[in-house]
């Protein structure tokens, strides 16, 4: 039997249930849950900002060990044979490789016929679908790829979310050396961008925040300044500013239209931080035209930005303290005290460690 902590209903106690083991199909895998982090998205849906399909186990930010597999060789996405014993992570969701977002219009993360982790009903067999269990059930179809021996479990586990989800965007932006950015939000997606764009040639990462501490922590991640809006004047700070590229990362409506104040002509801004839904904006549409600016919404990602992320935190961990950004640990049983800490946002990265 395998221990997990399901999700019935927002704002309240998550309960832990017991499910079989399941068997596996062919090119399917069984990995033991080592460390699974509270990702921002986990939050909105325990607190009902946005639907789910309960009962559920929540968790996508997760580093496994693979314990038993299915019939057929399985292969990651860099092309190595998988055993058992390998410690890995995987990407958000599944792919079909056949539909016309797969195939036409290089979209997979949208695949039609896809599955995420840790937003799936948990009712039907094989149960095992979210991180906050001792075992999940990986399907095939997945995106799975074997952890470097130097990148440790804390500094693996957020990777195939946020990073993950940075180096989309950046791949979308078309990033030029020495170009400026402005990064909206300083939780666990900006403090990723800062680094990225760090070692992607930008000349200035600007970070604006309420929380003085994430500015702090951005800050050693390649932020070049930081603002707390609580001190500053938007309408004189957006005509400073004068950014070549925007990354919103809050999820707070209202910043976009300063973000689009802020750009300079020919900017471009990425929308990655509305993951819930009502998330609406207002903005001068002249604007946008007279200053002939980009805007890209991105969800989700390739399996190629998980390869890219986890070859940065490999290339730059000594560099950058990733590991620190996970501070806070429990075991399965007291996931509810761990959500309360996530909700605090006094940390940027609370972890479960169901096997503990």
């Amino acid at each position: 039997m395998v221990r997990s902590a399901i999700f019935i209903e927002p704002n309240q106690p998550l309960q832990i249930r017991e499910y079989p083991t399941p068997s596996l199909e062919s090119g399917a895998i069984l990995a033991k849950v080592r460390l699974a982090t509270i990702c921002g998205s986990d939050l909105h849906t325990f607190l009902g900002r946005r639907g789910a399909d309960a009962p559920s186990i929540l968790g996508h930010e997760i580093v496994g060990e693979i314990v038993e597999m299915g019939a057929t060789t399985v292969e990651g996405i860099n092309g190595e044979t998988l055993s058992i014993g390998d410690r890995i992570t995987w990407g958000l969701t599944t792919s079909c490789g056949d539909c016309e977002f797969c195939v036409e219009r290089d979209l997979s993360q949208k695949c039609i016929h896809s599955f995420k982790y840790g937003h799936a009903n948990s009712e039907a067999r094989p149960h095992l679908n979210g991180g906050f269990a001792q075992h999940l059930y990986l399907r095939p179809g997945s995106s799975i790829l074997r952890l470097p021996d130097n990148i440790t479990d804390a500094e693996a586990a957020p990777i195939n979310c946020a990073l993950a989800t940075i180096m989309q965007a950046v791949d979308r932006i078309q990033l030029k050396n020495g170009e400026r950015a402005l990064v909206q939000g300083a939780g666990m997606l900006g403090i990723y961008a800062c680094a990225v764009l760090s070692k992607a040639g930008c000349s200035d990462i600007i970070v604006t925040d309420f929380n003085t501490k994430r500015l702090a922590i951005a800050e050693k991640f390649g932020a070049t300044r930081t603002i707390a809006l609580q001190e500053a004047d938007l309408v004189a700070l957006a005509d400073e500013l004068k950014v070549d590229i925007v990354i919103e990362v809050c999820g707070v409506p209202s910043c976009v239209a300063f973000g689009i104040d802020a750009l300079q002509i020919g900017g471009r801004y990425v929308l990655a931080g509305f993951v819930y839904p009502d998330a609406n904006i207002t903005v001068d549409g002249a604007k946008i035209v007279r200053k002939m600016l980009t805007l890209h919404g991105i969800h989700n990602y390739q399996p190629k930005h998980l390869l890219q992320a986890v070859d940065f935190v490999s290339r730059y961990r000594l560099e950058f303290p990733f590991e620190e950004l996970v501070s806070e640990y429990y075991s399965l049983d007291e996931i509810n005290t761990a959500f309360a800490v996530a909700q605090s946002g006094k940390v940027i990265r609370v972890a479960i460690k169901p096997n503990s």
